[in-house]
This record gives structure tokens, sequence and C-alpha cells, in this order.
């Protein structure tokens, strides 16, 4: 049976009560045949161990049983008034059956196999008052989309199947929910063939006729008919719009009805039926139509109870009595779990599995057999061991960037009568993240002269997809001087690689000295976080300033009170500092004898004059002397160079290194400059005097 559809759904059970006198004969005493012990109970329909099953439960909530574990789905049903018979609705590969167990000897009776039968959630037996006959409801007719269905009886054994009402043709009228009150009447629903205009009707089975029994006042009307064992009274829905409905009572014949108060706390009640003795109402409760709680209470609206309500689907509920006798078959069922913690679980994480199975046979001892299914995607994981009860799951690595849902099942067996159970658990492995692998993790660092080249000129890294699904990436550089082999964006499967090359171009070419830092940027799409990598490049200047130092002279005679020019600076340049600093020492020394009164104390013995972007050097022959002229230029980095020359004074000679004719005449001259010195040092004293 699939999940509740169509109609709300009533389980009807017609209570009995049986007494059976001894009867005495000519002095002695013929005893009848003493019928099964009973117990009063509710039954109804739940989903509670992952399929629809038939429970009973006693009225104050102990007690729980189930009737039912088969392998599809079972419900509704309905004890019979005697307690020795279930009826009931089992869906299997899509054909309804409606059956009869015989709850002493487990003896099992198909009255009727077919598809025309509703879906088990809408399918409603009921018992007439002495336990022969059941009315059932079942499809006659479609219009469009509509399921038209009619109201039938069938012995228990499965004979005379009797249609006992019938829709008005050509017309969606359709009838549901029977309830016997009494053996010649059968209530039941009727929208008169129109949608969700419900009534109540009733048809007498010794003449056919059927009449109205409860209008409907509003809309979408009056639903699932119940009738006390005595036959006085009638209970019912209400609905009088989505989720607001109330339950009601009246007179057996429809006559003062009303409802049943201090229910507001309920908005989605239905399928109402009598206690045996007709003292309370059994009800289902839907909470949000997530799950179904059972209640009872007094028609005068006092002793609201709840009987069943644990978070599972319990539907359909009834009132009757059962045999205590019933058959103890031997029964293996999975009582708790599977369960996986955690759920979900991370790629290739660890799943702790549990399990609880009970055998009503204590001496069975159990076994247990895991398997996973991964739906033949990412493999199936592996057990620690997968023949013990609690083992522990290691899922697949999932890397299909998605996340993949796996079935854990487990199979429980008796390993002595064959008999078994099988559950599973759905458990979501997670996907591994996309990730990208940036390798190397280093950094580029290159170097090279002003003007280049660079080197090393250029650096690869690899992007690796180690994540999982597909991933995408484009890379971007922040600087000019970087060319990427990369444009656009790079796609890249699981385990594909990429290769992103950084190359130093010619627009390095022109950088100052110094460092210079460009990062490489790989945006990672699907990531969180981008990756990054610094390329730093230094520029250095090791050349240092080149000029040209031009000895005009190298030998100069003595001369009195004259400069000569004999050296000459020029070409000043370099390469990376515009305006290089020169330096230029010239050092008199002397080379020869020279006479204590022949200092020349006055003015400067050389000069250096800056013309343009030249540097002219004089000097003044002095006796016995030589001048050493040394340029040095300095760049900004601290590159230099230099260049020297000398240049000698010489008296004047003959080519035998003796005095030409002119040494008188020289000989007064000097004298004549001594007398001028001295005048010049006299000048010089006194004005230092004053």
């Amino acid at each position: 049976m699939g999940k509740v559809s169509g109609w709300k759904i009533l389980v009807l059970i017609i209570l009995t009560s049986l007494f059976v006198p001894t009867l005495t004969f000519a002095g002695q005493s013929l005893d009848t045949p003493v019928p099964p012990e009973t117990e009063e109970k509710i039954l109804f329909t739940s989903d509670r161990d992952g399929d629809f099953d038939i429970y009973i439960v006693n009225p104050d909530g102990t007690g729980l049983e189930q009737l039912t574990n088969g392998p599809e789905n079972e419900g509704p049903g309905v004890l019979s008034p005697d307690g020795k018979y279930l009826a009931y609705f089992l869906a299997e590969n899509g054909i309804t059956s409606f059956r009869v167990l015989d709850l002493s000897t487990e003896a099992e009776t198909i009255l009727v196999s077919s598809a025309l039968l509703d879906e088990l959630g809408g399918a409603r037996p009921a018992w007439s008052p002495d336990s022969n006959k059941i009315a059932f409801m079942k499809r006659v007719d479609r219009i469009g989309t509509d399921n038209i269905f009619a109201i039938f009886t069938v012995d228990r054994d499965g004979s005379n199947l009797t249609q006992v009402t019938f829709p008005v043709p050509n017309t969606i009228d359709a009838h549901y929910w029977p309830a016997w009150c009494g053996s010649d009447q059968i209530y039941f629903m009727s929208n008169k063939g129109l949608h969700f205009y419900w009534e109540i009707y009733k048809v007498d089975l010794q003449n056919g006729t059927r009449s109205k029994v409860i209008p409907m006042q509003n809309r979408p009307g009056e639903y699932t008919p119940t009738c006390s064992d005595d036959e006085s009274k009638m209970a019912w829905t209400r609905f009088s719009g989505f989720r607001d409905d109330s339950l009601w009572v009246a007179n057996a014949d429809g006559s003062n009805p009303q409802a049943v108060p201090n229910l507001g706390q309920f908005q989605y009640t239905d399928t109402p039926d009598f206690s045996p003795d007709g003292s309370h109402i059994v009800f289902n409760y839907r909470k949000d139509g997530t799950f179904g709680e059972i209640w009872t209470v007094r028609p005068d609206g006092t002793d609201v109870s709840k009987v069943v309500g644990d978070g599972a689907f319990n539907l359909t509920p009834s009132w009757g009595v059962a045999i205590k006798n019933r058959f103890t078959s031997h029964t293996l069922e999975i009582t708790v779990g599977p369960d996986a913690s955690p759920n979900p679980v991370a790629s290739a994480g660890s799943v702790n599995l549990s399990v609880t199975a009970e055998d009503n046979d204590t001496a069975h001892t159990l076994n247990y057999s895991w398997t996973a299914d991964c739906g033949g995607v990412i493999g199936n994981g592996s057990f620690d061991n997968a023949l013990t009860q609690n083992p522990v799951w290691t899922a697949p690595l999932n890397r299909e960037g998605t996340d993949i849902d796996c079935t854990l099942r487990v199979t429980v067996d008796d390993g002595a009568e064959g008999l078994d159970a099988t559950k599973s658990s759905t458990v979501t492995v997670q996907t591994v993240p996309p990730e990208l692998d940036i390798t190397p993790l280093t950094n580029l660092a290159t170097s090279g002269e002003f003007g280049g080249p660079f080197t090393p000129g250029s650096v690869s890294y690899t992007a690796t997809n180690i994540g999982g699904g597909q991933s995408s990436f484009t890379a971007v550089s922040d600087v000019t001087w970087l060319d990427l082999n990369v444009t656009g964006t790079v796609v890249l499967g699981i385990n594909a690689t990429s290769t992103v090359t950084a190359t130093v171009n010619a627009g390095a070419n022109t950088l100052g000295v110094g460092t210079h830092v460009g990062t490489v940027t790989i945006d990672h799409i699907e990531g969180a976080s981008d990756t990054t990598r610094t390329v730093t490049l230094t520029v250095v200047d090791t050349t240092p300033p080149d000029f040209v130092l031009s000895m005009m002279k190298t030998q100069i005679e003595e001369e009195d009170d004259r400069l000569e020019l004999v050296a000459m600076v020029s070409g000043l340049s370099d390469l990376v500092d515009p305006s290089p600093s020169i330096d230029i020492v010239v050092t008199p020394r002397i080379v020869g004898d020279e006479d204590d009164d022949d200092d020349d104390e006055d003015g400067a013995k050389f000069r250096v004059v800056k013309e343009g972007d030249k540097w002219n050097i004089w000097v003044r022959g002095l006796e016995n002397h030589a001048f050493d002229i040394n340029v040095t230029a300095t760049d900004a980095q601290g590159n230099s160079a230099s260049q020297s020359g000398t240049v000698l004074v010489v008296d004047d000679l003959d080519d035998e290194g003796e005095h030409d004719d002119d040494d008188e005449d020289d000989d007064k001259d000097k004298k004549k400059k001594k007398g001028k010195k001295h005048e010049k040092h006299k000048k010089h004293k006194k004005h230092d005097d004053d």
C-alpha cells in the first residue's frame, strides 16, 4: 500500500458481546462450546516500521501489538464483531486484494483481488453484526479522471459478491465508506454527482432504496459515518473548509445532530468509531498532514485522551474486540533502524551503523549482513565487518561535484528456520569541495641589469583539479611587464592539469633601479578563495659612469704667474643616473730640490673651471714640481670610475742638460722674481698685521 490517498479513511468495527447460555435436558446439562475469550482493543494502521501495517492497542495506549508484517503494505483493517477475524486490504505489485484472516488458525482467504479496488487508503471494509458479511467499496466506472465507486457486500468465505448501491449513470456520483447499522441497513457517503458536496445516505438491503440521513450543511460536506453497536447513535465528520472539521453525533435516523464539544485543538479530525458500549468515540487526528494520532473522547466532549501519538502516520482507528488466543507465529522483525551517524557524511568519512532486531523465538541466534549501494557512481565504500550488528562503514571518495545518496541495507536472519527481515537506510555522501592545487608553492624572483635581460625570464605554475567535479579558473597579472600564456577561462575535469606561465616582457627593460613587485592571481571560479603568486623583479646597476680625461700637456716650463690649460674632462654620462658626481683632485708634488725662499705662497697653483659640460684644469708651473691629476666619477648607486694623468714642470734645458746661453739672463730674472716675491710678501704681512 502506498501512503494513504484519496478521501479520508474510516475503519468501522461493529462489536458484539457474546453470551452463550447453558441448556439443561432431562436432568442433565449440555454445555454449548465456550466462545474464545476476547479483549477490548483499538485497531489502526501505521507506517511506523517503514510500510503500512495493522496494529492493535489497548484503549489506554498500552499493549501495542503488530498484527500484520507483510513485504508491502497492509491496511486498513477491521476486526469482526466476534473478534475471530480480521478483514483487511493488501497492496502488492499494483493489485489490491481484499482478505480475511482467521486469528485462531492464521488461515487466510482472498475475497476479491482486483485493480478496481481503491488504493489501500480509500477502500474501507465494514462487518455485518453477525460477522458473516463484509461491506466494502469497489470501483465500477471512471468518468474522465473521476473514479466512480459503489458499495458491495461479500460473504466471509468470498461467496455472494453483491452490489448494493448504484451510482447515477453518467455522473460522478460516488459512494464511499460503508458502515452497518443493524443487519439490514448500510450507511455511506455520496456526493450525488457533485464534486466535494458530500452527504450521508443509507441503503435498505431488503428493498434497495436509499435515503438521505445527514444533508450537507457546509461545503465540502459530511463524511465518514459510523453507527453504535446498539444502533441508536451515529457519528461522522463535518468539513466546513480546509483543515476545519469537527466530530458530530446524532440519533441513528439523523435527528438531533450536535457537534462534539471541547475539540477546538483538533483542526483535522476524521474516521470516528464508537466503543462497544457506546460511551466513547475513537477518532484520528492528523497534524499538518505530517503524522496521525489516535484519540478518544466521550460524545459530550469530556474525557479527551490520546491513545497513540509517536510521530508515525497512525490512521483509520476502530474500536472492537479480539480473541486472546490469537496465533503466535514465529516472527522476526527489525524494530529499530538501521540508523547511520553521521548523516550526511563527508567524502571518505566513517559512518557508525546500528540496528535492532527481535525474534520471538529467543533460542535463535541472529545473523547480520550489510551491503552498500551508491548507484555505481563512486564505488560502494567498505565495512570494517559487514557481518556484525553495528559495523562501521567508510564512505567512498566522492569527487563528482554533487552529493550522492548511498543505500545501506541490512538483512537479519534467524539461522534456523530461514526467516529473515531486511531494511535499509539512505546515507548522503557529500562531495569533495572544488579545489585547485597550485604548484610550486614558491614565488618567482628575477633580477638583471637596468635595461635587461632578467634571469630567470619566466616561471611556470601547474594547476591541478584535486577537488570535486569540474573546476575552472582564470589567470591575470597586475603589472604590464609580465605576460601570461593563459587567456579566458580554463576548464579542468577531475585530475586534469593546466600550466600557467608568467614571462618577463620588454616592458621590464624600462623599469628603474630597485625592486618591483607583481602578482599573478589564479581565480578559482568554483572555489572560495583565489591563489596568488608574487613575482619580484630586481633591477640593478653595476656600470660606472663614463667620461674622457684629455691630457693636453704632460710637461710645462716654469712660468711666473701664469696658469696653463693642461687637461680637460668631458663626455660624462651614466646609463641610469642622469647626473653622476665628478671629483677632480690635483695634487702638486716636489720632484727635485727647491729653495725655501722659492716657496710660492701667493695664489693658487692650479684651477678647475667648468664650462658647460666640460671641466678645464689649469696649473701654474712651480720649480721642481709635478702635478698629479685624478678624476673620479660616481653615480647614485655608488659605481665609480677613475682616470689620472701627470703634468711635470721643467726648467729650460738644452739637450745635454746644460744651461743655455741665456742662463745669465735667467739668473737675473730669477733675482727679479725673488724681489717681486719679497715685495708681495711684505704687502701680505702688512695686510695681516692690519
